[in-house]
């Protein structure tokens, strides 16, 4: 069962936002949606997070991506977030 894809490094989505976009950039380009930023999955990993519905964990993430240094973001993950195994 597959539960989340990883793009590789350098890809953006079709909103023009990915691999080292800003996280304002991410937030501008998902205006609309709700979006969380924190640590997230078993290694506690930063990520900024969009949601098709309620921001919780019976919600399945829209897109991700993690977070590298602070203020700049890496290539796009849909399903699950990048960093989060998929354990349960």
């Amino acid at each position: 069962k597959v539960t989340g894809i990883e793009a590789p490094s350098g890809a953006v989505t079709d909103r023009g936002v990915g691999d080292k976009s800003t996280t304002a950039d991410i937030r501008a380009a998902y205006a609309g949606f709700n979006i969380d930023e924190g640590y997230i999955g078993g290694q506690g990993s930063q990520a900024i997070i969009i949601y098709d519905g309620a921001v919780d964990s019976s919600n399945k993430r829209k897109i991700s991506f993690s977070i590298d240094d602070g203020t700049t973001v890496g290539p796009p993950s849909v399903g699950r977030s990048n960093g989060n195994e998929g354990c349960s």
